[in-house]
């Protein structure tokens, strides 16, 4: 059997009662979470979009409490935290335009650079002075 024809069936033998039903629906949001909350990377994302199965991976996102979209932002755009304290609708913008490629995440800030001392005519730091700067006489 097909994994859609099982997902389906099993749907449909859930709802015979509230138990079982309420046992796939717990089973699937951990489903959920698991692979596509704390386990999306941006080729998966992008991956989904170009098969079409990202209105379904929407669909169950949009359903999701805010934390879980916001987890999902940080996974695809970690370095971009002017984004966590925009509105969800923003948000979700934001990764249908990752999925899509028409924006990319933001690239890792990198450490200040040093700057370089002043060197002499000799090439020896200013400060230093140089060797007979140095050499007692």
């Amino acid at each position: 059997m097909r994994l859609q024809d099982l997902a389906q069936t099993s749907a449909r033998l859930a709802i015979a009662n509230d138990k079982s039903s309420e046992e796939l629906r717990t089973l699937l949001e951990k489903w959920f979470t698991k692979h596509f909350v704390k386990g999306i990377k941006l080729p998966l994302l992008k991956s989904m979009h170009a098969t079409g199965a990202f209105q379904a991976f929407f669909g169950c996102l949009t359903e999701r409490d805010e934390a879980d979209v916001i987890a999902v932002l940080r996974k695809l755009d970690p370095h971009r935290a002017e984004l966590l304290t925009r509105t969800r609708a923003e948000i979700e913008a934001h990764i249908r335009e990752l999925a899509a490629g028409r924006l990319q995440p933001a690239p890792k800030p990198g450490s200040p650079k040093k700057t370089k001392t002043d060197k002499g005519p000799s090439g020896k730091s200013a400060r230093t002075g140089g060797v007979y700067e140095r050499s007692r006489l």
